[in-house]
């Protein structure tokens, strides 16, 4: 063999190829938000945490419902959670609220109290994600390559790409002045 084909033998064998592409892989899971088991758990399913200041004992909390469709079949649970920030967006340990809902029909609706922000002015928003755990293991599966091969779905149906969406995609918004009493209504369509 020549001194440039072992050259290049040795750049191309099958060791050095495999060193090369696993931390691209695992840099394309991080991408696209695969995290520990841990991070990514919903099973427990914590009250709504707000923290109670003057101002808000003033205003109650603005109730929420999101209504969840586009299941495939009924098997399964449904994994949602709320999220008033981007700060830790995507980590159901973040969420103001989170919940795993059983799923009996196409449709499923999940209402939690929303706390109204400090400042009177303020809007409030959030930012909703769902996916169908069809084998009830608390993960997001997805394939070799990272990409989910359960139904899931953001608020806003932001469009899809390369890795979840920023919570600026997925984020409503509802000013504080509009109906306070009334129950915002949020549609999230998992796909």
């Amino acid at each position: 063999m020549s001194p440039l084909n072992s050259q290049v033998h040795a750049k191309l064998s099958p060791n050095r190829v495999t060193r090369c592409l696993f931390p691209i892989g695992i840099l394309a899971m991080a991408m696209l938000g695969c995290g520990s088991p841990a991070s990514l758990d919903t099973s427990a399913s914590p009250s709504p945490v707000s923290p109670q200041s003057e101002s808000s004992l003033d205003n109650p909390p603005l109730q929420v419902e999101v209504i969840i469709t586009g299941f495939d079949g009924l098997q399964g649970k449904c994994r949602v959670a709320a999220y008033n920030s981007s700060k830790g967006f995507h980590d159901p340990e973040a969420a103001i609220a989170r919940e795993v809902l059983s799923i009996d029909s196409d449709t499923v609706r999940w209402s939690f109290e929303c706390p109204y922000p400090d400042d009177p002015s303020s809007p409030v928003q959030l930012a909703i994600s769902a996916y169908q755990d069809r084998n009830d293991n608390a993960l997001l599966d997805k394939n070799v390559i990272g990409i989910p091969t359960e139904r899931y779905g953001f608020s806003n149906n932001p469009k899809r790409g390369y890795g979840p969406p920023k919570f600026e995609q997925a984020v409503l918004v509802r000013p504080k002045a509009e109906s306070p009493n009334e129950p915002w209504s949020i549609p999230v369509s998992i796909q």
